[in-house]
């Protein structure tokens, strides 16, 4: 049985599935390939970490691995489509296989193969990005580039709104005067 869930468009927004906090997981046993539309693997890892052992005992080994891969890098990756082609020893087993993209620092620490199917969804990170010439952003946030001694890389100071004032520097009218207590 195939399932597919609806798309997330973000394409009238500034924000995008970050490439390096997600993670492409397969759940279940046997293998998966990640094709784009035009049936070209992508990526592909196969789960072959199962003991032999399981399998002999319980026909399938439901849920025991996982494998991770990262996103391909692609200006458009996410607005293509894709699919996920088992492979035919996930098939023959009759192990139920799982193909989701994650926030991998979440999996890492919430790793339990039955409970994120359980929920139905899993969380992304979304990736903001801000142009150099965004002319709000580039009023209140034109600050030079320094050494950073402590870290030995260069830096620039964190962008904030002005004293007495709060919100987000980065937006038209993002700052807003703060109440007095």
């Amino acid at each position: 049985m195939t399932e597919t869930k609806a798309n997330i468009d973000l394409n009238q927004s500034p924000f995008s599935f970050s490439r390096l906090d997600n993670i492409f997981m397969v759940l279940g046993c046997g293998g998966a390939r990640l094709m784009d539309k035009s049936n070209e693997a992508m990526h592909w890892q196969v789960v072959k970490r199962y003991a032999r052992v399981v399998m002999l005992i319980l026909k399938f080994a439901y849920g025991i691995n996982c494998c991770q891969t990262t996103i391909p890098h692609a200006n458009n990756y996410f607005r293509n489509n894709y699919s996920v082609n088992l492979t035919t020893e996930s098939k023959e087993t009759g192990c139920v296989t799982h193909a989701l993209m994650v926030d991998g620092d979440w999996f890492s620490r919430n790793f339990s193969s039955q409970d994120v199917i359980k929920m139905g969804y899993a969380p992304l990170a979304l990736a903001w990005t801000i142009e150099e010439n965004d002319e709000y952003a580039s009023s209140r946030c034109n600050r030079s580039l320094h050494y950073d001694l402590d870290r030995g890389t260069y830096s620039r100071d964190p962008c904030t709104c002005g004293s007495k004032t709060e919100g987000n520097p980065h937006l038209k009218n993002g700052c807003q005067g703060m109440l007095l207590s």
